[in-house]
C-alpha cells in the first residue's frame, strides 16, 4: 500500500501519536473498502459466469483477495506498532476480523472451489439434518 511509507513517516517524525492514529485509522478505512471493492467485483463475476466456466478470472480474483490479505496485514502490524493494540484506532476490530475471513476462504484451493461448485450443480449435496444425525450417532457410541 502506498501509504505504508507515508505512515511510517508520521510515525517516526516528531508527530504526536494522536497524528499517527489519525493515519492509522485512514489506512483502516481504506483497506475495508478495497475489501468492499474487491468482493464487489468477485459478486459480479460470480453472477455473471461460473467459475469453472471461467478458471482464470477465478484465480485473478482469488490473486486479489491474497494481494489485500498482505496489504491488510501491513495495515495491522503498523496499528498494532502503536502500542495500544488494535481495539484503539477505529475500524482496526473490523478489519482483523475480515482478514481472518479472508486468510480462511483463501486457505481453500480454487480446484477445491471448483469441486464443490460442480457437486452443488450436480445435486451431489447431504442436507444438514444428515450431518447432525449422523454426528449425533457417532457421539453416542
Amino acid at each position: 500500500m502506498v501509504a505504508f511509507a507515508l505512515f511510517d513517516f508520521v510515525r517516526s517524525s516528531e508527530g504526536s501519536l494522536d497524528q499517527a492514529r489519525i493515519v492509522a485509522a485512514e489506512l483502516v478505512r481504506a483497506a475495508l473498502t478495497d475489501l468492499e471493492q474487491i468482493q464487489g467485483l468477485d459478486a459480479t463475476l460470480k453472477a455473471l459466469e461460473k467459475p469453472k466456466a471461467n478458471r482464470h478470472a477465478a484465480a485473478l480474483t482469488l490473486g486479489l483477495y491474497e494481494e489485500w490479505s498482505r496489504e491488510a496485514e501491513g495495515v495491522l502490524e503498523r496499528v498494532k506498532r502503536l502500542g495500544d493494540g488494535v481495539a484503539t484506532i477505529d475500524g482496526a476490530d473490523e478489519l482483523n476480523r475480515a482478514h481472518g475471513r479472508t486468510r480462511a476462504m483463501l486457505s481453500i484451493s480454487l480446484d477445491d472451489l471448483i469441486a464443490a461448485n460442480d457437486d452443488i450443480d450436480a445435486d451431489r449435496t447431504v442436507p444438514i439434518e444428515e450431518v447432525r444425525r449422523d454426528l449425533r450417532l457417532k457421539t453416542k457410541r
